[in-house]
Formats: structure tokens, C-alpha cells, sequence
């Protein structure tokens, strides 16, 4: 034997033994396989043959207090992808795409667009059509491998039988966010779900969302199905009647439009521009019961948009700062300084504390001097006037008055070191400002009472700050905040007396407020909510909720409220009340105007009826529009001859008062 041969068969033994190994490790690779992992591998892929299909519950309807639908639902027949099935190879992707695009007359970059929506689940098919055309989605069912990853599906989706009509108290439903699904994971949210994002929607999920089925299919490579496997049917949500009536809603949101143009057609005497009149915001209540009648808020929008998911235009409109935060609901979670509609509970205090009498008369005067600062009245006015008489008129100067004895007393106790009451703020928390109302709606304001302690912890947290810039500037005003920023001021009461400086409500805590002087002192909690029933028939009423009930004096009580139906007669508020019948339905009314600095006067105007058996309280505020007869006023006279059925009053700018 050769040297050659030798080498030759020593590279074939090599040879032999690498092809040996390698044959030895796929076999012992295919027995691990199938002995060892056999059960585990068939059980994967008998469970990858089963497909469980997640069938959406309709939500509960929404009604009106007389049964009209507010937000309803219907079937829609849609197309949707499932990202994991798609082809894998790029070309066939393509033309998967572009045979979609004909089959649903949408753009290729519609589908993608959807695709790639960083909203929409992993977990679940991404709708890219609601509302397909009943042949489209034919085609994708019978011709299923044709369309690999698409399907089609019926889901309920939500209707708005009556427009944009109170849209932020409806809301609006949108897929579950990551934040949301760790909250309710454990009620059995999953990710794609739809929930409540706003307004009746989010505050009565619970009830409306309903439980979801579930189908299980078992299917092919290809996403055929072959077969059912058993399902369970998803049980509705119940439906929600409101105490809302949709036509009062409807004459709200019209009178309230009507009002911001008809500020927008005038113009500010003290400057000569135009009155902005960017928003506004009203509120009817049912005095007895708590019941929201109406609760419009200008600008709004459109629900309807938000079904199958939002277009990132339209959202941009609204988050725009030019649009006025149509999704804020002015009604409850605005808050303003209230001006003169604060008074008939300033005259409460007054009355209640000692520092006025029925009987008295004090000095309405054109200005108020209090240490070195004058405040002015609304008009120029040089008389004695009786408490009743200053709330039919709004006279400035008698309310001034008051707000300044309260603080010199009060001013005696801290220099005597004694605990200090803070007297008209005490008397506003009873009626409920300062803190939320509890509506059954998300998000409330809690709206702002200045106190004597609230001062000194602000001054406090900014005290190094201020002084700091006291040692820059030298100027007076950085060393009074520096060294008294803790001081409740003379000027600090006086203005809240008349409802300006920080002191800010909301409108529905000021109708609240004027329900428990209009009901005799129960503060209630405002609801929405009316009637929950129950797919299975069932139902219960959401009963009337009492806060608190007031300490008042029935006598005093009794002339504030006297006063106040005086006050369309022959008072502030006579211009909206024109030509309304008295003698049938008596009304009472306050007028205000809201100052704050850097803006035009928000216009605000509260008033309930009948006045001897409040049946109504209608609030209104319009910012930046003038005072409160001109523009609120007539807004809410319209409210009331819907609610009492009379002709619509045109909604015209009316005359100055207060």
C-alpha cells in the first residue's frame, strides 16, 4: 500500500465519523422530538389550530328622560387584519394590499395607515373598513385564502340619533389605553377592548359596557375555518336613562350659540374691540330632586366622529388651542369668579351674622372708600337703600360694606391672637362652593375659596422666591410680598363680597348653591343619571341625594328670596324678562359680571321659577362677552320659555346691569 492510499483512507475514516456525528446528532435531535417533546409539540400545535374569536358586547343605550335615544348602537359589517397572519414574503404583502385596496375602494395608504396606528391592540384584528359593502366582506369569507390575516366582523357600533346634542355630558368610547388595562385588568378588560373615555360614558361604564362572548374555531394554515368548537353569546349592557331632556338640551346649546354671536356683533365701550365671547357654558336643575334638566357647553363636538376610531385631523382641530377646548364641559369643570351672583349669599351672611338687618338701610353710593383705596359701584348711585333693595339693584358699595365689617372683626381677633372664622367663607363652603358637587360625571371643578390660611401657605412656598427678587429690585411691591404676603387684606374681603378676586365657582355649584336657597336649604347632589335596566329586565332609579342641609333662617331665607323675584320686575334683570307673564309664574333672578384682569367681562345670569315653587334653576356664564343681562340673561330667558312652554324670546344683546 502506497503512501497515497493511506492518507486517502484516513480522510475517509475522518469523513466517515463527521457524517456519523452528524447523522447521530439529527437523530437524537428528531427522537427529543417526538418521544420526549411529542405531547408538548402536538398540544402546541392542536391549540394553534384553535382560534378564539372575542365577540364585542353591544354597550347599554343612553336615553333621554322621555325615552329618546341619545346614543344607540347598530350592527357594522366590517374588515379587519390580523398583523401575525399576514404574508411574510414583502412582494406577496404588496399585492395582498392592493387587491384589498380595490375590494374596499380605499387607498393602499388608508390600509397602512391603520396598520401602523400605534392605538390599535397587537392582540387584536385591526379594523381598516367599518361599514365595508356586504360583497367585500362576502368575498373575504368565501375566498379566505386569498386574503390571508383578513377577516371579517360584526361589530356594534355606537349612534347618535340626535347629532352633537350634549356631547361632553355624553362622551365618547375609544380602545382601552395601557393605563386602563392595568387598572381593570382584573374586571376582565383585555387589550383592544372599548371603554368610556368621557361624560355618561366613562362615570357608567360598569353598567353600559355589557359582558363580551367568545367563539372558538378551529382553523387551517391558511385561517379557514373549519369548524366550531362552542361559543358564548355576549350579554348587552343595560341601558341608562338620563335625567336630561333633549329638547331643553337642544334650546340650551341654541340660545347659547346665539348669545356668544350676538357678543361677538358688539363691541367693549372700554376699549372698542369686540367682544371675543370665545365660550360658555349652562346649566338647568331640577331644585327638588337634583335632576340635571340641561347642561350645554359651547364650543363642543361631534361624537360621531370617534366611532372606529378618530382621524388624527379632526383630533388636532380639537386639541388646538384656537378651538377653545371643545372637550371641556363649562358646565361643571370651568370655574369663574361669580361677581354678583354671589350676592344673595353674602345678604345670607350679613343677615345671619348681625352686620345687616331686614329693616336697615345703608348708603349706596357711587364709591366705597376703605383705607386708602376707593372701590367703585357698578353705576353712580348717592341713596339709603335696605339690603333687598341693594340685591334688586346690585348695589356694589352696600355689599362693600359688609365684606369690610367682617374684616375688621376679624381683623381684631388676629391682633388679639385669637382664632380668626373667616366669615363669608365659611358661609359659601356651606353652600357648597370650594368643593366638587359629586355630579355623577367625570372630571368635576372644585372651584377656589380664598381663606386666610391658603394665603399664608402660599406665601410660604413662594416667600424665598420673593424675597429673593425683593434684593434684585428694591421695588415696594417685592417687599410687601416679601415681608406681608400672608396678609388677608381690607381690599381682599371687600372684593369677595361682590364675588371678584380669587374666589371662582363653577356654574354648576352656583346652581346648586341657588337650588338650596330656592328648596329652603337642602344642598343636593346634582345626578344625570335617572334609570338603570337591566338586560334581564330588572331596573332601580337613582334616588335624590342630600349633601347637607343648611342652618338657615327661615325669615331671612324668606326676604332673600323675595328680593330676588323682584329683581326681573323692576331690577338688573329686567331687560331679559321683558313681556314674561308674572302674574302666572313669578320668577327670580341675580345678574353678574365677572372682572378679570388682562380680559373683557365674563357675563353671567342665574334664575329660577316658579318663584313661590322652584320648579327650575338655570345658570348660564359666557366669557368675555359683556355684563349679565346682556348676553347670559337672554340665554336664559330663552331656557325658561322652553321650559315653561311659551314662544321662544328672541336672544337679543340687552342693556347694561351690573
Amino acid at each position: 500500500m502506497t503512501g497515497y492510499d493511506s492518507k486517502l483512507r484516513f480522510r475517509l475514516t475522518v469523513l466517515g465519523l463527521i457524517m456519523l456525528s452528524l447523522f447521530s446528532v439529527l437523530l437524537s435531535r428528531l427522537w427529543f422530538l417526538q418521544v420526549l417533546a411529542g405531547d408538548r409539540f402536538a398540544e402546541a400545535a392542536t391549540r394553534n389550530r384553535v382560534r378564539i374569536v372575542r365577540i364585542e358586547a353591544p354597550r347599554g343605550r343612553i336615553l333621554d328622560r322621555g325615552g329618546k335615544v341619545l346614543v344607540g348602537n347598530r350592527p357594522s359589517l366590517s374588515v379587519a387584519i390580523r398583523r401575525d397572519d399576514l404574508p411574510s414574503d414583502p412582494a406577496a404583502l404588496t399585492d395582498l394590499k392592493r387587491r384589498l385596496s380595490r375590494l374596499l375602494a380605499m387607498p393602499v395608504a388608508g390600509i397602512e395607515r391603520r396598520l401602523r396606528d400605534p392605538r390599535t391592540s397587537h392582540y387584536t384584528p385591526v379594523v381598516i373598513k367599518e361599514d365595508a359593502p356586504p360583497d367585500a366582506v362576502f368575498a373575504v369569507r368565501e375566498r379566505q385564502e386569498e386574503y390571508p390575516g383578513v377577516e371579517s366582523l360584526v361589530l356594534p357600533v355606537r349612534t347618535y340619533p340626535q347629532g352633537t346634542l350634549a356631547s361632553q355630558a355624553l362622551g365618547y368610547v375609544a380602545e382601552i389605553s395601557q393605563s386602563e388595562l392595568e387598572r381593570l385588568q382584573p374586571q376582565g378588560y383585555r387589550l383592544g377592548d372599548s371603554i368610556g373615555k368621557t361624560g355618561i360614558e366613562r362615570s357608567y361604564e360598569r353598567w353600559l359596557r355589557g359582558r363580551p362572548g367568545e367563539d372558538k374555531l378551529e382553523v387551517d394554515a391558511t385561517g379557514r375555518v373549519l369548524r366550531s368548537l362552542g361559543s358564548r353569546d355576549p350579554v348587552p349592557g343595560a341601558d341608562l336613562t338620563l335625567s336630561i331632556d333633549s329638547g331643553v338640551q337642544r334650546v340650551a346649546e341654541e340660545a347659547l350659540q346665539l348669545g356668544i354671536l350676538r357678543a361677538r356683533a358688539r363691541r367693549f365701550h372700554e376699549t372698542g374691540e369686540r367682544f371675543r365671547a370665545p365660550a360658555g357654558g349652562t346649566v338647568v336643575l331640577d331644585p327638588a330632586t337634583g335632576e340635571v334638566i340641561a347642561m350645554a357647553s359651547v364650543p363642543g363636538f361631534d361624537p360621531r366622529r370617534f366611532v372606529g376610531g378618530v382621524d388624527a385631523s379632526y383630533l388636532g382641530l380639537l386639541n388646538d388651542p384656537e378651538s377653545h377646548s371643545p372637550f371641556l364641559n363649562r358646565a361643571l369643570q370651568a370655574a369663574y369668579p361669580p361677581g354678583s351672583t354671589i350676592k344673595p349669599f353674602v345678604a345670607l351672611a350679613a343677615l345671619g351674622t348681625g352686620v345687616a338687618d331686614p329693616a336697615g338701610h345703608y348708603p349706596c353710593t357711587t364709591s366705597f372708600h376703605f383705607g386708602d383705596r376707593e372701590f367703585r359701584n357698578w353705576r353712580s348711585r348717592e341713596a339709603s337703600i335696605t339690603v333687598g333693595q341693594a340685591l334688586v339693584e346690585s348695589c356694589d358699595t352696600v355689599f362693600y360694606q359688609f365684606g369690610s365689617e367682617w374684616w375688621k372683626a376679624e381683623r381684631r381677633l388676629e391682633k388679639a391672637g385669637r382664632r380668626v372664622p373667616d366669615t363669608l367663607q365659611e358661609w359659601a363652603r356651606r353652600f357648597g362652593f370650594g368643593s366638587p358637587t359629586g355630579i355623577d360625571l367625570p372630571q368635576e371643578g372644585d372651584g377656589y375659596i380664598p381663606t386666610r390660611a391658603a394665603r399664608r401657605a402660599f406665601w410660604e412656598k413662594h416667600r424665598a422666591e420673593w424675597c429673593a427678587r425683593y434684593q434684585r429690585t428694591r421695588a415696594v411691591e417685592d417687599e410687601d410680598l416679601c415681608l406681608r404676603g400672608w396678609l388677608w387684606r381690607g381690599g381682599d374681603a371687600v372684593n369677595l363680597s361682590i364675588g371678584q378676586g380669587e374666589l371662582v365657582v363653577t356654574p354648576l355649584q352656583l346652581a346648586g348653591a341657588y337650588a338650596a336657597l330656592a328648596n329652603g336649604g337642602r344642598l343636593l347632589e346634582p345626578h344625570v343619571g335617572l334609570r338603570i335596566a337591566a338586560p334581564d329586565g330588572s331596573s332601580r332609579r337613582i334616588a335624590p341625594k342630600v349633601r347637607r342641609t343648611l342652618p338657615l333662617s327661615a325669615d331671612g331665607a324668606r326676604y332673600v328670596r323675595s328680593a330676588l323675584a323682584r329683581v326681573p320686575v323692576a331690577g338688573t334683570a329686567a331687560f331679559p324678562f321683558r313681556g314674561w307673564p308674572f302674574d302666572r309664574i313669578g320668577v327670580a333672578a341675580k345678574t353678574g359680571s365677572a372682572e378679570i384682569a388682562g380680559k373683557q367681562p365674563f357675563s353671567w345670569f342665574v334664575s329660577y321659577a316658579p318663584a313661590n315653587d322652584p320648579k327650575y334653576v338655570a345658570v348660564s356664564v359666557v366669557e368675555e362677552a359683556g355684563f349679565g343681562s346682556q348676553v347670559s340673561g337672554p340665554v336664559v330667558r330663552r331656557i325658561m320659555d322652553r321650559l315653561f312652554d311659551r314662544p321662544l324670546t328672541p336672544v337679543e344683546y340687552g342693556a347694561r346691569s351690573d
